[in-house]
Formats: C-alpha cells, structure tokens, sequence
C-alpha cells in the first residue's frame, strides 16, 4: 500500500491505516520517498494566505487562496504544462470570475506543482499581494 501524506490530515490516515496491516501482518516495510515538493513550501504558502486574509479583513483564507490560485497559480502552470492549459481553458475559463473562484477550491493547480514551480509560485505570490494590496509577504527558507 502506497501513502501520499502532504499534511497532518493525511499523515494520521496513513499512520492508522498502517497500524492496522501492522496489526494484521505482524510487520511492515516503510519506504519514504521525496516527495514533488517540499512541504515547508505549501506551509509558507498557507502562511502567506493567513497573513493575507488578516490583513485584507473581509476574506477568508479560503478566498485568499483562491484568488492567488486563480491569479498566479493558474497562470504558472498554463504557461507550463499544455495539458494543463487545455484542460483549464476547457473547464474553467469560460466560467464567471466568481464561479472561477469557486472552482478554484477544488481545481488542481498547486498541488500538481514541483518544488521549482512552487518557488516561483512563492515568489510570484510576494508580488502579486504587493501590487494587488500592499502587504509584505516574508519568504522564509525552504530549501
């Protein structure tokens, strides 16, 4: 059995999925493996979108990232991967800005990102935000 574990949720599944074929098998083998990307990228990002919706006031993080899916995620990854384009001008882009937005909550965009396209990502967040209200995003260490 194969675990993709990109957070806390997800870690404790795999832990008690694993306890059960401990349980059920007497032992186990666990390889780990390197993921995409690193997982102190999606915190920093999830950070950011915290300190964006406090200082914004009248947005979730939710709707925070959302709006920084749609407007740099988005982007990224259409100028990156054709398939990714054509699915996205197909499904998404002839829908209204708000449903956009809704959409964003479960299209695929930042997750499909390797560690490369995450730290652009990061860095096109950083100015994005800046432009669009001022605020400051911190870029922390995440090699």
């Amino acid at each position: 059995m194969k675990f993709t574990i990109t957070d806390k949720l997800s870690l404790d599944s795999a832990f008690t999925q694993a306890q059960a074929m401990l349980k059920a098998k007497g032992s186990i083998e666990v390889t780990v493996t390197g993921g995409k990307r690193k997982l102190t990228q999606n915190a920093l990002a999830f950070e950011w979108y915290g300190q964006v919706a406090i200082h914004l006031g009248d947005h979730t993080v939710e709707e925070v990232h959302a709006i920084s899916k749609l407007h740099v995620g988005v982007p990224l990854m259409r100028s990156e991967d054709a398939e990714y384009s054509a699915a996205y001008d197909l499904a998404i882009k002839p829908l209204p800005y708000e449903t956009k937005l809704e959409a964003m909550k479960y299209w695929p965009t930042t997750r499909l990102m390797n560690k490369e396209q995450m730290s652009s990502y990061l860095e096109q967040l950083q100015r994005f935000w800046a432009q669009r209200c001022g605020i400051v995003l911190e870029r922390k260490e995440t090699t």
